[in-house]
């Protein structure tokens, strides 16, 4: 009776984590001068991810950058109103916040600029306005963001108004809506062993009903945190992977080449091979450079960046 008393309570605290994200920290940025949305479309899906209370509400004008530091996961919003407010604070905290990403961050950047010049998110990302563009849907109605207990709707048209994000310096934007020209207006990009969910969005649109804006943010926030859920495309069009062992082999790769760092030391300076096969591995020459039981950080490219598989169907350790 006690056993099965347990596991009913077990099943109900797993119950009421659904819709919950599990990160710590979770930081929600925006201006003091101006609001982004009078209905509150950001603080809602907080609420529906964290929980009432249970995130940061803080401002471009006061946030010392290293608080970030301990976040999980940070919004910075920058819709009309709050370009100013990113601008700046992007300028002066990118090299922190760039860091903090690399390291494991989880952050969401939503920015629609005010005019038609456009804005830098960092990352090498940028926002546009242009006219006319009043309609997104997803590029995958199976990514993870319409799918779940907190899924957005998939549908064909979500009205409202948007801008469109553009990569630079060949870097890699994976699209996760686009508008009827096919511009990415919601990406996604792996940097390090973090991840950044690009959007240009406004979160007060008239034209759609609130409750789909609320649902659309709490859907990105929540796949944001939750690595398993990811798609790995990172920058440039690379898949990174922890390399825990003295090897690690991927399987149905035709073509790839790799970068393994020394992490430990913190240099700069890769190693680098380039191997031909249908299942490749290591050379033999990197056994001399990796201790077994220590950690290193690899990184993968393949030659069709279109073709990445999951991170969790794309490798598999062994101990060389």
């Amino acid at each position: 009776m006690r056993r099965g008393f347990l596991a009913f309570a077990v099943l109900a605290t797993l119950l009421g984590l659904v819709g919950q994200a599990q990160a710590s920290i979770a930081i929600y940025v925006h201006s003091t001068s101006a609001r982004p949305s009078a209905s509150a479309v950001n603080e809602r899906a907080m609420d529906a991810v964290f929980g009432a209370g249970n995130w940061i509400d803080a401002r471009y004008e006061t946030l010392d950058a290293a608080t970030l530091l301990s976040a999980d996961f940070v919004l910075i919003e920058g819709a009309a109103g709050d370009n100013d407010g990113l601008k700046a604070f992007m300028a002066e905290n990118f090299s922190t916040i760039q860091a903090w990403v690399s390291g494991g961050g989880s952050l969401v950047v939503d920015a629609l600029p005010e005019d038609a010049v456009g804005m830098s998110l960092g990352f090498g990302v940028q926002s546009s306005r242009p006219e006319g563009v009043r309609c997104a849907s997803a590029v995958d109605p199976a990514h993870p963001i319409f799918n779940g207990p907190l899924a957005a709707s998939p549908d064909s048209c979500q009205t409202g108004e948007f801008g469109v994000l553009s990569a630079e310096g060949g870097l890699s934007l994976s699209p996760i809506m686009v508008d009827r020209g096919g511009n990415t207006v919601l990406g996604e990009m792996e940097h390090g062993l973090g991840c950044v969910v690009f959007a240009a969005m406004a979160t007060d649109r008239s034209l759609h009903p609130e409750v789909e804006d609320v649902d659309l943010m709490a859907s990105v926030i929540a796949y944001v945190c939750d690595p398993s859920k990811r798609r790995r495309v990172p920058e440039p069009s690379t898949l990174i992977v922890w390399l825990s062992l003295i090897g690690v082999t991927w399987a149905g790769a035709s073509w790839r080449l790799l970068y393994l760092r020394r992490w430990q030391q913190f240099e700069e300076e890769w190693q680098e091979w380039e191997e031909l096969g249908v299942r490749p591995s290591l050379a033999a020459s990197t056994a001399a450079l990796a201790t077994a039981g220590h950690v290193y950080p690899a990184r993968q490219q393949y030659a069709d960046p279109f073709a990445l598989p999951f991170a969790e169907q794309d490798r598999s350790l062994h101990d060389g």
